[in-house]
């Protein structure tokens, strides 16, 4: 019993400037049983504690002190620079990535940019997507290398970084 009531512990987390209308944020909240409120810039989800937990870890990231959703912390200082450097310069020299992933992430931040939406708080976790197919590729090439997600979210943010910069540089023009 003791489990269950743990279970039906009510909790929330509020999430601030999130598209509460995006289709996978929807379909997070239906697969774990949410429900969420918008407010002005401020969505709240409401459930089960565990739930919104488990929904915060898919969503790569973690509640702070106020109760906002925030990208999970990066202790740069326990990174391995040299996987960091190796898994970047595999992604950036690997044709298909670049095609398939890159330049899609690179389109779509132009196209926030341009509209004013582009958060760069937010970036990370849509590089991610690219670092993770990245290392996945990476590992069935060379078998027994493993990258650690420290490793994958500080190549994330260097990627964040780097085409913001370059973006910017070009006026919005990249592709």
């Amino acid at each position: 019993m003791k489990n269950f009531k743990t279970f039906l512990k009510e909790g929330s987390v509020k999430f601030e400037d999130h598209d509460a209308d995006d289709s996978d944020f929807k379909a997070l909240l239906k697969k774990n049983g949410l429900k969420a409120k918008t407010k002005g810039d401020v969505t709240t989800v409401t459930g089960p504690d565990p739930k919104i937990q488990k929904m915060l870890k898919t969503m790569r990231m973690e509640k702070d002190k106020e109760g906002y959703a925030v990208l999970e912390s990066l202790n740069l200082e326990a990174v391995d620079k040299d996987m960091v450097i190796e898994l970047k310069l595999y992604i950036e020299n690997d044709a298909m990535l670049y095609k398939q992933r890159l330049i899609p992430i690179v389109k779509n931040i132009q196209k926030k940019m341009k509209s004013g939406k582009y958060d760069h708080k937010k970036a990370p976790k849509l590089w991610m997507y690219l670092v993770d197919d990245g290392a996945k590729k990476y590992q069935k090439e060379f078998p027994g290398v493993k990258f650690g997600k420290p490793e994958r979210l500080a190549v994330a943010q260097e990627f964040a970084d780097e085409y913001k910069d370059e973006i910017e540089a070009q006026d919005g023009a990249m592709f």
